[in-house]
Order: structure tokens, then sequence, then C-alpha cells
């Protein structure tokens, strides 16, 4: 932690008040820092000041005092969440009218074999779009959601977000992430020529497999490939190599135990090493009607053991850096007991995300909204929540419900 070199002002401890802040930075000394602007003053961190015998802390800023409804909670109180529901506005809302188009996409290109590729790729361009203005709602993929399409089409769009934000990761031109986003968008289109029967069970878990229909489902991706192959043809289109092979290959892995081909490591376009993680992270955080989704750290981790095994290890690094080693919707428990939820991520610091603050050290819930910068503090995360902890809480109407 860089040394403050500018003059604060001495505050007295006796005037810190249990949910005040300071209009700056509280300050120990010239070097801790301990609370950063906005930031309510706990009450455990107030008495173990005067345990510890510092009568005084530095700010620039004036004190300011609580207000009534930050510190007075009755039993019925909920969490209000009016500032974060206006983030996810713009991004719930296109995602839903994205679902829509999508579906209308896989139906129109499977049943008459038409496809305007055009309004594809503008839908892909609108969509980098919202990824740039509304990136914390955006990297919350699993609260996104739309109930009027399939399992198939909320994966596939939610796959083609996280794929760009990878791209974005990767630096990629807005060429390049056009390209990489159609062909996540088209990435499982070859499901649409299986039986009704296996996509069923397979996303709904209603019966295992049998070898034959294993086998069919395993062709999906190059079923996806010849479908646009020869759409490009019949239309006198160029063929994007890029699009094709995307599709064709989202399903191979590092290490050749893939398919369709089992294609290794430099036999695999970029392209299909992005949307593999990309699909891959997004199943494993989606809840299914068998399943709930996996907590976003959990998943990280599991991505991260797989890196240069399965999947590529460039890419696996775009992934734990765009959303974090706590992505955000992640429940955690800071050192200092306070509890949050992750709501963005910090550049270059995939371990030191943005917290908003929920409940402090004593489980009392903090009625105004307020965020942790982890990086610029020396509160780290301690750990995340359990699903029956977080059950606990929800039951207790301390944190919102899902």
């Amino acid at each position: 932690m860089k040394a403050r070199t500018t003059e604060v002002d001495k505050i007295s401890v006796d005037t810190l008040k249990p949910f005040s802040q300071t209009e700056d930075s509280l300050w120990l000394d010239a070097k801790y820092l301990l609370l950063t602007k906005g930031v309510p003053a706990p009450e455990s961190l107030i008495s173990n000041l005067k345990k510890w015998g510092f009568m005084e802390v530095l700010t620039k800023g004036r004190i300011v005092e609580p207000d009534a409804s930050a510190t007075e909670i009755s039993d019925g109180d909920e969490i209000i969440e009016d500032e974060d529901e206006e983030e996810f506005q713009n991004a719930r809302a296109f995602y839903q009218e994205l679902a829509l188009f999508t579906r209308k996409v896989y139906e129109m290109f499977s049943r008459k074999r038409q496809l305007d590729l055009q309004a594809v790729m503008e839908r892909v361009k609108a969509l980098i779009g919202i990824i740039k203005t509304e990136k914390g709602p955006m990297l919350q993929i699993a609260k996104l959601n739309c109930s009027e399409v399939d399992y198939l089409i909320n994966h596939t769009i939610k796959t083609t977000i996280i794929a760009l934000i990878i791209g974005e990761e990767l630096n990629f031109s807005q060429f390049r992430l056009v390209e990489l986003g159609t062909a996540g968008l088209f990435h499982k289109i070859g499901m649409m020529k299986l039986p009704f029967d296996i996509c069923s069970k397979i996303y709904n878990k209603k019966s295992e497999l049998t070898d034959i229909e294993k086998k069919l489902f395993t062709t999906h991706p190059a079923l996806g490939m010849n479908l646009l192959n020869d759409y490009f043809k019949e239309a006198k289109l160029p063929v994007i190599p890029d699009i094709i092979r995307g599709v064709g290959e989202h399903q191979e892995r590092e290490n050749g135990s893939g398919y369709p081909r089992g294609l290794k490591k430099g036999q695999i376009s970029e392209t299909g090493k992005i949307l593999a993680v990309a699909s891959v992270f997004n199943a494993k955080i989606s809840a299914r009607p068998y399943r709930a989704g996996m907590n976003g750290h959990l998943a990280m981790l599991e991505m991260i053991r797989e890196m240069g095994g399965l999947y590529d290890a460039k890419v696996i690094r775009a992934l734990l850096f765009a959303f974090s080693l706590y992505p955000p919707g992640t429940y955690v428990q800071l050192e200092n007991g306070t509890i949050g939820v992750v709501v963005n991520v910090n550049e270059n610091a995939p371990k030191n995300p943005i917290v908003k603050l929920i409940l402090d050290e004593n489980m009392n819930v903090y009625q105004q909204s307020m965020r942790l910068d982890t990086k610029d503090t020396q509160i780290d995360i301690k750990g995340i929540l359990s699903d029956q902890r977080l059950k606990d809480l929800r039951a207790q109407k301390l944190i919102p419900m899902k």
C-alpha cells in the first residue's frame, strides 16, 4: 500500500459512531488504510481501535453521520436493490429481445433454410456495444434469462456473451469480435437436426441416452458446420472460416478427448477454443431442471484445474481476468466478517473484485448501497458462502432471493 504524502486531518476515535462515514478514506497512519471512502465504520472497528489504544485516525474528509435507516432494522426488512435493478434494466431488456430473435433465427433456418446473416451480425454488433456499456450486469451471466425460450437458446446466448467478454480480454478487433459472436450464436445450430427426444434428455435429464443417441449427439458440431457451409454456397456468399470452424470445433479439447474429430491443441481454431471454454463455463453455472447452477467461484476453479489439459491456457487466463476468481454474483465473506456479493471486477486483479456490502460483522443489514473495492483496501475475501449458508440467510430475509 502506497504511503500518503498529502496532509490529512486527525479525527478523534470518540467522534466516530457506528455506520458513520467519511468523505475520504480513513487511515490509521500514513501507510495503513482502515476504510475506503463511503464505507461505513463497523461498530467492531471503533471498539477495537479504542481497545488497542488508538485515539486518533486520519482522513482528508469530514465525518458524515449515519441515517437512522442505516442502523434501525426491523424484523421484516429485506434488502433493497433498486440501484442494482436499474443497472440491470438495459442488460435484461436487451437479453430478452436477443433471445426471441435467436429463437426465430434457429426456427427459420432449421425449417425453411432461411438465414439473414447480415441481421445476425448487426445483433452481434449491438451485443458487443451493450457488453461495453453494461459490463457489470453482463458479467452476472447467471442472472440473465428469458423464460420464453428453452435452455438451448438461453445457453447459446450466454455462451456468446462469455465468448465476447473473453475476446475483449484478448484485445480482439471489432471485426474479429463480430465473427466470434456470430459463431457463438450459431454454435448449437446443429442440435436442430437431432431428434427432439435427444435434446430433451440432455437438457432435462429425463433419462439416460442410449449408445446410439450418444453417438448422434456427438455429431451436432459437424451438423452445424455442414449446415452453414451449405448455406454459404447456396447463398453464393464467401465462406467465413472462423465462423464455420468455431461451430464445428466448440466440443474439441486440447488433449484430443473432444469430438467430433478428436482435434488437439494447434489443430483447433482460436474461435473453437474460446467457444469451448465459454460453453462449458456457462453450463456449470446455469441451473437445470434436475440441478442448481454451480457457484461461479467453484466453476472457475474447475476451469483453472483443466487449463492446458482440456482447455487452452491463454483462453482460461482471459476468462479468469475477465470474470475474476470470484465472478460477479458470488456471495462472499470478507476478512472483517462482513458479507457481500461481488458486483464487478478489477482489471488485472482477479483476486480482488468489487463487492457490494450486505451484512456487517454482526449480521445487521446495510440499508444503503455501499461498495467495497477490495483492490484498494487491506480487506481481502475470506471465502465464499456455502449453499446452506445462503439458504439460511435467505430464509431469514437477510439477503435477496435469487
